[in-house]
């Protein structure tokens, strides 16, 4: 019985990660910290060598520091680019969701091939570990960000 709950909450956070993709098209025009603006390396290299992150309205209120939790839907994308800076290799997304996973700061993480693909979904603990130390699980204003590796710190 165990095993059978798991895989049918395997399944859903697959479904909602697909419904999420639907949802977070166009994207690529949604808002853009000034300083993050564009591609950029990725000094940690988690997600790829080169990075470009956008949110949306809701995530406005964390990443300019007026709240310091996310409101409900708040959603961020981070495209990862191989090392030529234009190919794109991935795109991870994070959506806040009241009453989702508390230990974590209810965020939905979903994890996507270039073509949209998901490859995971749901309370990811290598995504919610990394981000524990951010304002809200979001480190995009954390970080200074640079246009080239050799910048990295």
């Amino acid at each position: 019985m165990l095993i059978l709950l798991t895989a049918l909450g395997c399944a859903s956070d697959e479904a909602d990660a697909e419904a999420l993709w639907e949802e977070i098209q166009g994207y690529d025009g949604w808002a853009q910290l000034e300083a993050w603006a564009g591609v950029k390396a990725s000094c940690d290299g988690t997600h790829g060598p080169y990075v470009q992150i956008w949110h949306d309205d809701g995530a406005a209120t964390l990443v300019e520091g007026d709240v310091a939790i996310a409101p409900d839907g708040a959603t961020l994308v981070k495209e990862a680019y191989e090392s030529d800076a234009s190919t794109l290799k991935s795109v991870a997304v994070m959506q806040k969701r009241d009453g989702y996973d508390a230990d974590n700061g209810d965020w939905f993480w979903a994890m996507y091939g270039a073509d949209g693909s998901v490859s995971q979904a749901g309370s990811l603990s290598g995504c919610y570990g990394c981000h524990a130390s951010g304002t809200d699980h979001v480190l995009y204003t954390s970080s200074t960000p640079v246009d080239d590796p050799g910048e990295c710190p």
